[in-house]
């Protein structure tokens, strides 16, 4: 699997936005779904990454 650097700003932006969400009074409970996607998604990136130089 191979990530762009632009995939992965995008991914980084998307969780910026809800972490704001949750500091504006957004319920976590409504939440809790995006971020567990989003750490699975982290988890098996980093899993998968090579550095090719």
């Amino acid at each position: 699997m191979q990530t762009t650097i632009g995939e992965v700003l995008d991914k980084v932006d998307r969780i910026r936005l809800i972490v704001r969400e949750i500091e504006g009074g957004c319920s976590i409970e409504d939440r809790v779904d995006d971020i567990a996607d989003y750490l699975d998604e982290y988890i098996n990136v980093l899993l998968d990454t090579k550095v090719h130089i």
